[in-house]
């Protein structure tokens, strides 16, 4: 967890409507790398161990079940209605990111339109897809725009709202159009359509990835992808090692 993160939490506790606690959170981390451990199938291939002894004093953005091979040193939860498991959160706490609609997060960022009415529409305007990424910045507006999956939809804005100069992906490996993660195929995804659109939705992130990549350059933060035993291709895609 990065040292500045509990700091930054307790301020946002005090801070009410989504815009202003945006506007804290703003080139808070400027400079600074941030690790983005998502839950493709590929971070099984990382022992917990490894990962918290790697990642410790890390800038850490977990994506929903991946936190639970880093408790204790996420420093950003990022959530949403599908395969949503309740947290109990020991400190420190990470500052969780709630895409949709709840209550009790730190952060909530609603979708337009809700993901539970995912249907073709929905998915004919996915981000990835029509590589319109600009004017859904998060100093522009709050509602999120699906891109596909929680991590290109606010894992990558937040990463440029943040000020991150370098993105590490682990465990992203969009090769999931099963429904396959890391933890096994568990759960009902928990909004109508999704299972049968998974596959359709994954290949369409996965061609968009050197979009994305481009486009999170043009930022200022180039994107890294972690590099696992699991073959994984995404072209143009930078790669490193944790161990």
């Amino acid at each position: 967890m990065n040292s500045q993160t509990q700091q930054i939490r307790r301020q946002l506790a005090r801070t009410f409507g989504v815009r202003a606690k945006l506007n804290t959170l703003s080139q808070a981390y400027r400079g600074q790398t941030a690790y983005l451990v998502s839950c493709g199938p590929s971070l099984g291939d990382y022992d917990d161990t490894l990962l918290q002894e790697r990642l410790g004093d890390e800038l850490v953005i977990a994506v929903k079940q991946a936190y639970d091979k880093l408790p204790g040193i996420v420093d950003f939860h990022l959530l949403n209605e599908v395969h949503l498991k309740p947290y109990s959160y020991a400190p420190p706490r990470p500052i969780a990111v709630f895409a949709g609609s709840a209550r009790n997060y730190d952060l909530v960022l609603p979708m337009v339109p809700a993901r539970r009415d995912a249907g073709e529409e929905f998915f004919s305007r996915l981000l990835s897809r029509t590589l319109d990424f600009e004017p859904w910045t998060l100093d522009k507006r709050v509602e999120r725009m699906s891109a596909g999956g929680i991590v290109p939809t606010v894992g990558f804005y937040l990463a440029v709202h943040l000020g991150i100069s370098r993105l590490v992906t682990v465990g992203y490996d969009l090769t999931c159009g099963g429904g396959h993660h890391f933890y096994g195929a568990t759960g009902d995804p928990g909004a109508p359509g999704v299972r049968n659109h998974m596959r359709w939705e994954t290949e369409t992130v996965s061609a968009a990835a050197p979009h994305w990549r481009a486009w999170l350059q043009s930022k200022g933060v180039t994107w890294v992808r972690a590099e696992a035993s699991s073959p994984i291709n995404l072209p143009g895609i930078a790669t490193t090692r944790l161990g």
